[in-house]
């Protein structure tokens, strides 16, 4: 039975000889998917945080306009309201831009951790040609050596 993946160390711990190449294009697969949702939540948060900007413009710009004519008859509640809006927008933008930095931080650690389609191609190119399941471990290299000298022994004492 396959042991569950731990999240902070994605290489499989019991691999058998070639399960892993079976398995490693589905999961670039898949990280590329992750990637790709998260830069598209990213791009949202981007655009969320410049409406979030646009509209502390124009309500600091009415703010200053109300400021002017608090002599008049405007009530003095209706600008702490807006003094009101213009924290919780301000909090929000600020709230956004941390997520924002999180996401590139992410981002820029998954960019370094993991290897690109092109790496893994060659990669791949640089393990079929050498073939490692055809090659020999160094038992079986000794036993080999052995047989021959054995063999040349055999046939000097005949």
């Amino acid at each position: 039975m396959p042991r569950a993946r731990d999240r902070r160390n994605p290489v499989k711990k019991d691999v058998k000889p070639g399960e892993s190449f079976e398995t490693t294009p589905t999961e670039i697969k898949s990280l590329n998917s992750s990637i790709l949702v998260l830069s598209q939540k990213m791009n949202y948060v981007v655009r969320n945080e410049k409406i979030l900007g646009r509209n502390l413009l124009i309500l600091n710009k009415k703010i200053k306009g109300l400021e002017g004519l608090k002599g008049s008859n405007i009530e003095e509640g209706s600008i702490t309201e807006l003094k009101d809006s213009l924290n919780e927008l301000n909090s929000i933008v600020s709230k956004n831009s941390e997520k924002v930095m999180e996401l590139e931080a992410l981002m820029d650690s998954m960019k370094q951790n993991f290897v690109s389609k092109e790496q893994f191609e060659e990669l791949k190119f640089i393990i079929d040609s050498i073939n490692p399941m055809k090659l020999m471990n160094t038992d079986s290299a000794e036993k080999f050596i052995e047989s021959k000298i054995n063999e040349k022994l055999s046939k000097k004492g005949k």
